[in-house]
């Protein structure tokens, strides 16, 4: 179910991504 999230998570994954690489709040 990251059809919309998934979208507006890329933004915030790559922003993110200097904390993490990988998003923990990926369901």
């Amino acid at each position: 179910m990251l059809n919309d999230t998934a979208r507006s998570d890329s933004d915030m994954e790559k922003k993110r991504s200097s904390e993490w690489p990988e998003p923990a709040f990926v369901e």
